[in-house]
């Protein structure tokens, strides 16, 4: 049987990683979707100060410089009985004027991850050496090798053209399907059916040798347009 309490104190942390990001998304909120971007979560994030404070960012507004005031932000801790967790008024204050800058971002990120995975391979390691058959320690593995490759890799924030395009392609045939267009209508049901309409903020450029429709074309979507009130 493990020790619970030896476990925990014994488990792997980067506490300087932990408060330059946590110092970092502080001073910047936009850096927070960045985060969460890169697959950071509460597992993230092993003492409960940083832990804390990673939470509290994700429900509060930034100022007017994009930062967290600090005073706003202890004040908010204390009412929801969360400051001493933090670690006080001092700590927090600590915390935010720990990293000057992001530019050791990605770097801290990787470290948290390695970290993260370090902890969550010795609490499976645990669970594996509880397995009563080698059936169910197997499962232990297999979700062992997954859960680590997940915090590795983190999210996924880009996508293959080819997939993107399939995607593209799945959702506009489901709309059209439901009689629904992301885009306005031309009126002209076969250029809707590949186009998806126009759309705010396109440039359409239509392109044929001279006398083969290309004004005639303008002028029937300038129409449709028309025909729905809008302005062209």
């Amino acid at each position: 049987m493990i020790d619970t309490t030896t476990t925990m104190q014994a488990m792997p942390s980067a506490i300087m990683a932990e408060k330059s990001v946590v110092s970092s998304m502080l001073n910047n909120h936009n850096l927070l979707k960045r985060a969460i971007a890169e697959g950071l979560s509460d597992d993230s994030f092993w003492h409960p100060q940083t832990l804390g404070l990673w939470q509290t960012i994700q429900t509060m507004q930034p100022d007017d410089d994009g930062g967290i005031d600090l005073i706003t932000l202890v004040q908010h801790l204390q009412e929801v009985g969360k400051l001493d967790r933090c670690g006080g008024p001092a700590e927090i204050y600590h915390i935010h004027s720990h990293a000057i800058g992001a530019s050791g971002w990605s770097q801290w990120v990787t470290t948290l991850k390695e970290y993260q995975a370090r902890r969550m391979a010795l609490q499976l390691a645990g669970t594996m050496s509880e397995a009563t058959d080698s059936t169910e320690a197997i499962a232990a593995a297999r979700q062992a090798l997954e859960s680590l490759q997940s915090i590795v890799s983190g999210k996924q924030r880009s996508v293959s053209i080819s997939t993107a395009a399939s995607d593209f392609a799945a959702k506009l045939e489901a709309d059209y399907r439901a009689g629904d267009l992301p885009g306005h209508t031309t009126g002209i049901p076969c250029l809707d059916e590949i186009c998806g309409g126009m759309k705010a903020g396109e440039l359409w450029v239509i392109a044929a040798k001279p006398s083969r429709g290309k004004s005639v074309m303008m002028l029937q979507i300038a129409g449709a347009y028309i025909q729905a009130g809008k302005s062209v």
